[in-house]
């Protein structure tokens, strides 16, 4: 008796599941902020960031980072300053803004320079000027 009741109860559980669960909404409703409707799951709206801080106005995932566009140091979007002049690789100029940041420097006098690696030489060399004879 204790299985029939147990298998009728599975049952109608089953029936309850299909004949509910794979319904259109009418209106879907996104309670809960993850971008699905909290009925039906379907996803109803993506990420948006209205208000140009990076981060989604409703799940608040983050949806890009700071760049600049002009070589400002000013992140184009948020408007937050990005950093003081740099220069990763080395060519004596401001990864970002392109402005000069050094002089080539030979500290160890081997004649290459410390920042570049380029040939350095801190001798000075005259011009020759042709003089016509004759």
């Amino acid at each position: 008796m204790k299985k029939i009741l147990l298998c009728l109860i599975c049952i109608s559980s089953l029936i309850c599941l299909f004949a509910c669960g794979g319904h259109e909404c009418k209106e879907c409703v996104d309670g809960n902020g993850d971008h699905k409707c909290d009925s039906c799951t379907k996803t109803v709206s993506t990420c948006a960031d209205t208000d140009n801080n990076h981060v989604c106005d409703l799940c608040k995932a983050t949806v890009s980072s700071c760049k600049t566009e002009d070589g400002d140091h000013i992140c184009d979007l948020c408007k937050k300053v990005m950093g003081e002049c740099a220069d990763t690789n080395n060519d004596h100029k401001c990864d970002t803004c392109s402005a000069k940041l050094s002089k080539c420097a030979d500290t160890n006098k081997d004649e290459i320079c410390d920042v570049c690696g380029e040939p350095y030489s801190t001798k000075v060399v005259l011009p020759t000027i042709p003089i016509p004879l004759g």
